[in-house]
């Protein structure tokens, strides 16, 4: 054999064995798990559940710290910059890593090559929902009567550049209705005002709606998913009720810092995977309105590219820039 090439495969069998070495005895230490949020939202939920069962399943505790600040930022960037050896990871929703980028002028990481995906956990995807005082019963009825009124609805986010805001800037430039945006210092607070009727629209996650929705003053028009959702089977897509292509995902995932050793990943990818498949997490879920996702490390990987072109082109059409 060619002692170049020889010396080559000596190496990558080196590198394989090292990293199967590195995930035999992975984890040895608590691992950190940041959440960069503050306590008390989905993404706080998530990581301490899916913190639970890998504490079970892998003998170690996976510790969740809340770490906000600047949209999500600051804590992914704290693990960006960690030592890549699996004790750092993130949990943090795909706003992070495939809207901020486009919104933000300065970062200080690019999420897309200082994290490595590690596992999906779960989708919240968005529902249209008007307050049940707006006389219209279906997606159509409401842009007929948002479209005689142009200017004169209002649609509420918790802040500009949020998920909830190009949502809805995006509902307006497909469905031809021009609505207001009317920020707010929370998504509770939009929606108590949507429930009220002083919003006309909204575009979130169901779970937060739902006692609303029970209580009667709050109708879901449509969910912005490919497929009806599991948990709303009743619930029409968008594209069912008249409006295609408004769809969006909310994923929810682990990532670790780049280059950490693919064993160890794997490792995560496998045991997160068992765990969202587990019936107590299943059921957990289902009470958040919260779809379960799977993939390797590497659907993952495709998924954020997919995502990454799909949300530069909404943010350049909103028009909408972060500091």
């Amino acid at each position: 054999m060619n002692p170049v090439r020889y010396a080559v495969l000596v190496a990558a069998f080196a590198l394989v064995a090292a990293a199967a070495a590195t995930a035999q005895s992975y984890p040895s230490r608590p691992v950190r798990l940041i959440v960069p949020f503050p306590p008390g939202g989905v993404t706080d939920l998530l990581a301490r559940i899916t913190a639970e069962q890998l504490t079970r399943r892998l003998g170690q505790q996976f510790v969740v710290e809340n770490k906000p600040g600047a949209g999500g930022n600051i804590g992914a960037e704290q693990v960006a910059k960690a030592a890549p050896d699996g004790y750092s990871l993130v949990l943090l929703p795909s706003s992070n890593i495939v809207i901020n980028p486009h919104l933000y002028s300065k970062m200080g990481f690019d999420p897309f090559t200082d994290l490595a995906p590690v596992a999906l956990i779960a989708d919240a995807p968005p529902v249209i929902a008007i307050p049940a005082s707006l006389p219209a019963n279906t997606l159509a009825e409401f842009i007929v009567l948002a479209k005689a009124k142009p200017g004169e609805f209002n649609y509420g986010s918790p802040g500009n550049g949020t998920p909830n805001h190009l949502y809805g800037d995006a509902f307006g430039r497909l469905s031809g209705v021009q609505m207001v945006h009317v920020p707010y210092k929370g998504a509770a607070l939009a929606i108590a005002d949507l429930a009220t009727g002083r919003l006309q629209f909204m575009s979130v996650a169901a779970m937060p709606l739902m006692p609303h929705v029970k209580a009667g003053s709050v109708r879901l028009l449509a969910a912005a998913t490919e497929r009806r959702l599991s948990v709303l089977p009743d619930i029409s897509t968008a594209a069912e009720a008249g409006l295609p292509g408004y769809t969006f995902a909310t994923w929810f995932a682990i990532m670790a810092p780049a280059k950490t050793s693919p064993g160890i990943i794997a490792m995560l990818n496998r045991h997160v995977q068992d765990a969202v498949n587990d019936p107590e997490m299943r059921k957990r879920f289902a009470a958040q309105a919260l779809e379960p996702l799977h993939g390797s490390p590497a659907e993952f990987a495709a998924l954020i590219a997919s995502d990454r072109v799909k949300w530069e082109k909404i943010v350049k059409d909103s028009g909408v820039k972060q500091e």
